[in-house]
């Protein structure tokens, strides 16, 4: 686990050149910072195994529903994770605990920087058909997306981008 904020890379920044943290997140307590590609390493070993797993003495939750889409949607190509509207890609992996949780079980939660602000913008699982508009709670229904882009699709539905989505990922796995 990489706690050594100010030795995580990330281009051309480190995680301590960070000025503004997720508002989203800014009151979840962070362990460890990952590539990508290794907190989806971790998650793959672990899906079936257990429901909690320990990473460098830190628990952390296996199979939850937003795992579950980042190993779906993650790109083996790129090595990461990507907006499913906007294609912009995740930069790194923050395992969390949100404070007010009792509980100690911790989540993966991805993150991409702004280039031109240097904020960090949260990546979160919507729903590409919202359920207020008849689309089911299932995985299939849903997909990754970076909090801007989720803030400006709110409830809308767009059947191009749902075909788009569904399209790239049946060709993915032909």
């Amino acid at each position: 686990m990489n706690t050594n904020k100010g030795n995580f890379k990330i281009s051309n920044l480190t995680i301590k050149s960070i000025k503004n943290r997720s508002v989203h997140t800014l009151n979840n307590k962070r362990r460890g910072y990952f590539t990508v590609e290794k907190a989806i390493k971790l998650l793959r070993k672990n899906k079936n195994k257990k429901a909690i797993f320990d990473v460098s003495g830190v628990r952390v939750r296996g199979t939850s529903k937003k795992h579950n889409v980042f190993l779906k949607d993650y790109n083996h190509n790129l090595k990461t994770c990507v907006c499913g509207i906007c294609g912009k890609q995740a930069d790194y992996a923050v395992l969390e605990k949100i404070e007010t949780i009792k509980n100690n079980i911790h989540n993966f939660n991805l993150y991409r920087i702004d280039p031109i602000t240097n904020v960090e913008i949260l990546f979160n699982v919507d729903h590409i058909k919202p359920t207020s508009k008849g689309g089911e709670n299932l995985i299939g229904n849903k997909t990754i997306t970076c909090q801007t882009c989720n803030s400006e699709k709110a409830d809308k539905y767009n059947e191009n981008l749902f075909d788009k989505i569904k399209n790239y990922f049946t060709n993915l796995f032909k």
